[in-house]
């Protein structure tokens, strides 16, 4: 009986907790949390060809691409091909078009929306690391010096979602994205039990293998942080009994 009393005393306050997490507070239910694009009536977009402001010649093609790309993976709404823009717009430039210039578009080819945007910074930095000594095994039999380069690439844009219907602009957003990666570079020439770094002249330059890579990572998270908000989220609230 003794036994039976103590495990009763252990298991009373975990089944108090239990119940005021459940009873007291309420359930947890998941909710549907509106766009942050007024996206009510729309379902065909046009995106106009992106400018480029930055140094970059092909960064504002390659986020075009990727954002075309993004939107067709996702579905939800219909984009006008590029090649029946292209023949549409001929030489106008929508850049410095009026809303009524951007409605009569609208119209012509039977949008709801057009996205505009622009490339506007590209950064691209490559640096290679003082080596470092590392120590293995229980007498530092496996030492070894390393070093290691990190390429990171940032790129910027900025997008605006406009109303085909009223020309006006509905949602503007500036986002940037980032892109890093590493690679580690070894001194198999340079002995591990050497407590004096590597000379400066076994310390290899820097190498692009990594930019390319590391490009795509920046200009997808650019713009996946404006593309995404074309699209419902989704969180938990508690629900009170």
């Amino acid at each position: 009986m003794e036994v039976e009393r103590c495990w009763s005393h252990r298991i009373l306050p975990i089944v108090l907790l239990l119940l005021l997490l459940t009873g007291c507070t309420g359930e947890r239910v998941r909710v549907e949390v509106p766009p942050k694009v007024p996206t009510e009536g729309i379902k065909t977009i046009a995106i106009l060809e992106f400018t480029n402001e930055s140094e970059d010649p092909g960064l504002a093609r390659e986020m075009e691409s990727v954002l075309i790309d993004y939107f067709r993976d996702r579905g939800q709404f219909t984009f006008i091909e590029r090649h029946r823009l292209q023949n549409v717009l001929g030489y106008r430039s929508l850049r410095t078009s009026s809303p009524r210039g951007l409605q009569e578009l609208g119209s012509e080819l039977g949008v709801d929306a057009f996205i505009i945007a622009s490339a506007t910074y590209y950064l691209e930095d490559i640096n290679v690391e003082p080596p470092r000594r590392y120590t293995a095994g229980p007498k530092g039999e496996d030492s070894y010096w390393l070093s290691r380069q990190v390429t990171t690439v940032i790129v910027e844009m900025v997008a605006r979602v406009v109303d085909a219907r009223s020309g006006m602009i509905i949602y503007s957003k500036s986002t940037e994205g980032r892109g890093e990666n590493y690679q580690n570079i070894r001194f198999p020439n340079w002995p591990g039990s050497q407590l004096q770094p590597p000379p400066f002249q076994f310390i290899p330059r820097p190498n692009r293998a990594d930019v390319y890579s590391t490009r795509r990572e920046a200009i997808r998270s650019a713009v996946t942080f404006f593309a995404q908000d074309f699209y419902p989220t989704y969180k938990y609230v508690r629900v009170e009994d």
